[in-house]
């Protein structure tokens, strides 16, 4: 069967890296609305089970790792770590922006004081569902099967790299069922330009862990917020156009350009075919 299944994926490879997308996306979306619609991802076991459905599924994407022939011995071996943190430098930067403008800028009710499992579990979140899960999906997944189809070239190393970004971006869209059409925009834009950055990372280190750490970090410099405001997951803050533009100018610019500058030293010779 297995064997079907990956000619199938080297003849049509962009309809099947669309069609895990959309799988994931679908199983994900089916586990996260009923936790949203009914306002219990602060609750005690609204988000717990949410991050065990999304470890089970990153389980799941390393298998199929396996079976699509693209899962490489050093993918999840903690080499180049170092290199992969002063590469991913802007990203870091941008995080840590982020972070000193959430502290300047504290809520209107104050700070709360969580309890131990929320805090631990908001920690949790962006390693596991943001982070490992998306990593796996869209760098381990999605990029290396186009990879394993397009990589005999540098023109093909970049149609994957910028395919599998832009899949990143698009199945942000999913945010609809929440949130505000600008919001959704900015980002599906946001994410796209993190996609370009994230996956330019992984073709300079040759590892996940990287990608994963480096998301993972980028996203909990904003989340770790929740766990201290009354603010959780669920809420929908409408963005404006100024928002938008600056989100663009701090975030999306700066890391698609040093995505392309960290590209220029990728050379053919790291397909995986």
């Amino acid at each position: 069967m297995w064997q079907k299944i990956n000619i199938f994926v080297r003849t049509h490879t962009v309809l099947s890296v669309f069609l895990l997308m959309v799988l994931f996306s679908l199983l994900t979306t089916a586990a996260g609305l009923p936790i949203l619609i009914g306002d219990i991802v602060g609750e005690t076991i609204g988000m717990p089970v949410f991050i065990a459905y999304q470890l089970v599924l990153s389980v799941i994407g390393i298998f199929l790792m396996k079976k699509l022939q693209v899962l490489d011995e050093d993918d999840f071996k903690f080499k180049n770590i170092g290199k992969g943190f002063l590469l991913g430098w802007v990203m870091l930067l941008i995080a840590a922006i982020m972070f000193v403008m959430n502290l300047t800028s504290p809520p209107e009710g104050g700070f709360l004081t969580p309890t131990p499992l929320y805090l631990i579990t908001v920690i949790l979140y962006p390693f596991i569902v943001s982070a490992l899960f998306e990593e796996v999906v869209f760098r381990g997944l999605v990029l290396k099967i186009l990879l394993k189809k397009m990589g005999g070239s540098k023109k093909g190393i970049i149609g994957a790299f910028i395919t599998s970004a832009a899949l990143f971006g698009v199945v942000h869209s999913v945010h609809l069922f929440w949130d505000t059409p600008l919001s959704v925009f900015s980002s599906v834009v946001f994410a796209t330009g993190g996609g370009f950055f994230l996956g330019a990372i992984y073709l300079r280190t040759k590892t996940l862990i990287v990608p994963i750490l480096l998301h993972a970090l980028f996203n909990l410099s904003s989340m770790i917020f929740w766990a201290f405001t009354l603010n959780g997951p669920s809420t929908v803050t409408e963005q404006t156009l100024a928002d938008f533009g600056m989100v663009f100018l701090l975030g999306v610019l700066p890391l698609t350009i040093a995505a392309f500058v960290l590209l220029r030293k990728v050379r053919p010779s790291v397909s995986l075919s």
